[in-house]
C-alpha cells in the first residue's frame, strides 16, 4: 500500500562548513571549491551564491508535496577523509554521502548512505537505529574515510 507523502517544508538556511577530518577542524584554502552543487539539486531547492567566495553554502527550498527532495555537495572525494556539517535551522532533514549518479534522495539506493533527523542510517531504503536524532539548533557531522572505508556520522560534537 502506498501513502502520499505529507506536505514537507525542507532546511532552509542549512549551511555547508567544509573541513578536514584528520585530526584538525583548520579550513581548506581553497574553500570556493567546496560547498553545494547548483547543477545537482532538485527544482525546489534554491542554491544561493556567495558573492565573496563564489562558492554555494546557503541553501533553502520551498514546501513540497513530495516527501524528501535534495541537494548534492562538492567536490567529490575520491582518496583521503574529509567531512563536513550541516546546521538544522529547519524543517527536517537527511544528510549524507553518495556517488555522483545516485538518487538525491540520499539512502534509498546502492550508491548513498544517509542519516536523518530521527536518528537513522539508511541504505538502499532500509533503516536502521544508528545515533541520535537531531532537531532546530543542532550541527550534524559527516564524516568520509575512503582509505579504511567508512562512512560515520555525528550530533553536535558526539
Amino acid at each position: 500500500r502506498r501513502v502520499a507523502p505529507a506536505r514537507t517544508p525542507c532546511a532552509p538556511d542549512s549551511r555547508l562548513h567544509p573541513h578536514r577530518c584528520m585530526g584538525t577542524n583548520k579550513r581548506k584554502s581553497t574553500i570556493a571549491l567546496a560547498g553545494w552543487d547548483p547543477g545537482a539539486k532538485d527544482e525546489e531547492v534554491e542554491v544561493e551564491c556567495d558573492a565573496l567566495t563564489g562558492g554555494h553554502y546557503k541553501v533553502s527550498c520551498r514546501t513540497t508535496e513530495r516527501a524528501w527532495i535534495g541537494v548534492r555537495g562538492r567536490p567529490g572525494i575520491v582518496s583521503g577523509a574529509y567531512c563536513f556539517e550541516v546546521k538544522v535551522t529547519e524543517g527536517l532533514l537527511r544528510v549524507g554521502w553518495a556517488s555522483g549518479t545516485a538518487a538525491l534522495s540520499l539512502g534509498t539506493d546502492d550508491e548513498g548512505f544517509g542519516y536523518g533527523g530521527t536518528g537513522k542510517k539508511s541504505h538502499l531504503s532500509k533503516f536502521a537505529d544508528y545515533g541520535l536524532p537531531f532537531e532546530v539548533g543542532d550541527v550534524v557531522t559527516c564524516c568520509l574515510d575512503r582509505g579504511k572505508r567508512e562512512v560515520s556520522f555525528g550530533v553536535n560534537g558526539q
